[in-house]
């Protein structure tokens, strides 16, 4: 008996495992917000969607110091509105200032009420978004000069940056 007992304490740590063995999601750190982010666009004029085939960037860089503040730089976008053959474009501008926050599994973005002005136009809008291990997906909206309603995008994407800049 006193044999059996020997033998089950040297076979037991064999069958025992330890958290190390678990496959949990890798958090996000800070500096996987930052980089080159690349993937789809859908916009909405008046809540009808506009056609935005292809591939599209947003760069996230590092702003300052703080690092609780980046700055993205929107891609051009041109499209017809919705029942015309009205071409519209959007140029590419940065929108300084945006807010970056931990989340429960990455990290948050927004701004409220941004303001950039391109080639004597005024672009206005808002922008929120979320980062995490999976991807990026940003919505943001922008109102160009005088025009009565903002157009609505959402962007989804991945990181493919090959050097991703540090926020520290």
């Amino acid at each position: 008996m006193i044999g059996l007992m020997a033998m089950l304490c040297f076979i037991m740590p064999a069958f025992v495992s330890c958290d190390k063995d678990d496959d949990k999601e890798v958090t996000p750190r800070p500096s996987d917000v930052l980089g080159m982010w690349a993937g789809s666009l859908t916009a909405k004029v008046m809540n009808i969607d506009c056609e935005m085939p292809g591939i599209y960037e947003i760069s996230i860089q590092k702003e300052s110091e703080d690092k609780s503040k980046v700055k993205l730089v929107i891609p051009e976008t041109s499209f017809k509105y919705p029942g015309s053959d009205r071409v519209s474009t959007i140029p590419s501008f940065t929108i300084a200032g945006v807010d970056v926050k931990e989340s429960a599994d990455g990290y948050a973005i927004s701004k409220d009420n941004y303001s950039e002005t391109m080639n004597g136009v005024e672009y206005s809008g808002s922008i929120e978004g979320k980062i995490t291990v999976g991807g990026a997906e940003i919505s943001y909206t922008v109102k160009p000069g005088a025009m009565p309603m903002d157009i609505s995008y959402t962007f989804k994407g991945y990181s493919y940056s090959s050097q991703i800049t540090k926020l520290k």
